[in-house]
């Protein structure tokens, strides 16, 4: 049987994965630049293997488009292979939507929210080379090699649905000069999550995003985890733990009935809400012996305060002095081995086990 390789890189604010496909040739998903570099982690990793990039990378998936996962994207699709295959959600947000189709001058200055500025220089430098991003959703496959299959559990159809419609509905407003603001969604049920499936052994790894719970069971992660490609139960022994150990991406049936108790499951942080909290710590602590996190949670002196206390203090501006524990120069990341044996994992640099 043939090892996979997973590489997850994590900087407080940035995710990208890495998966070493068969023959030396890899997969990538997401991106983001490292700290102090213009150069986003995963090309950096691989030219210091010695890899050379155009040759070996000849697949890239963008999850979503939001800005930690879609920095430094289109540098990366300009040092890949040529021929490499980029695939993109087939549900879009409703302000990725706007953009993507009609780059309308309504959403200037709202760029930063979503990573659509980053989207939309990776569709123009698409269009010149005349090529194209593939779309993909729920049951679609996009790697089947002899002894591994890579298929997506998300979006949903019904996502998929309710994003179009919303976008419908925005463009109607639009054509009758009703003002529309641009804003993010309150769910993430429009990202994509891979299941890369064992042939042998009939075990998965997965590959979380950021997809958000639903109380639909035709949306987000109820919909993923029971979808045609989804993991059999009891046969995830690796996974990156979706939406940075939120809330919100805590699906219970999936730890309760699909992930092994050994599975090796990994996150990465996100600074900017405090991500993860140490409640769902202690939550995905208790299904497992091995959780990994590429850089350690940021911390800061409003744990434990109420919400609404914190609100009368931003009002009064008395959070300005409050600083993260962790340096903006963090970076780390985990190298795990999936395998006939047990699977493996090394930490490096910033990364730790919690």
């Amino acid at each position: 049987m043939q090892n996979l390789k997973i590489v997850v890189f994590g900087r407080g604010n940035g995710e990208s994965i890495l998966v070493e496909l068969e023959n030396n040739t890899w997969m990538v998903i997401d991106c983001f630049n490292t700290p102090g570099t213009k150069e986003p982690a995963a090309l950096t990793y691989l030219k210091n293997l010695g890899f050379n990039p155009l040759e070996v990378l000849i697949k890239i998936v963008i999850t979503h488009f939001h800005s930690d996962h879609i920095q430094g994207m289109l540098n990366l699709i300009k040092q890949a292979s040529p021929d490499a295959d980029i695939y993109m959600p087939e549900a879009l947000t409703t302000t990725e939507a706007f953009k993507y189709y009609s780059e309308l001058d309504i959403l200037h200055g709202y760029d930063d929210i979503s990573g659509v500025g980053e989207l939309c220089k990776i569709v123009r430098y698409l269009d010149s080379k005349k090529r194209e991003a593939i779309r993909i959703k729920q049951d679609s496959t996009i790697f089947n090699g002899l002894t591994y299959q890579i298929s997506a559990l998300s979006p949903s159809h019904k996502d998929c649905n309710d994003a179009r419609n919303s976008f419908i509905s925005d463009i109607t407003s639009i054509e009758s000069r009703i003002p529309v603001s641009a804003t993010k969604p309150s769910h993430n049920h429009f990202c994509i999550v891979l299941n890369i499936l064992s042939k042998t052994t009939n075990t998965s790894i997965l590959l979380g995003s950021d997809l958000e719970v639903s109380g639909d069971s035709a949306k987000g992660w109820s919909s993923a985890i029971t979808s045609n490609m989804a993991p059999q139960k009891n046969s995830v022994q690796i996974i990156k733990i979706p939406h940075h150990g939120s809330e919100n991406g805590y699906h219970k049936s999936t730890w309760n009935e699909y992930v092994i108790q050994d599975v090796i499951a990994i996150l990465t942080t996100f600074n900017s809400s405090s991500l993860p909290r140490q409640e769902l710590i202690n939550k995905y602590k208790s299904h497992m012996k091995h959780l990994l996190v590429t850089t350690k949670p940021k911390k800061n002196i409003t744990s434990g305060i109420p919400r609404a206390v914190l609100k009368i203090m931003k009002k009064k501006n008395q959070l300005g002095t409050i600083v993260s524990s962790t340096p903006s120069t963090q970076f780390g990341y985990i190298e795990a081995i999936h395998s006939s044996n047990p699977p493996s994992y090394e930490l490096f640099l910033d990364a730790s086990v919690l």
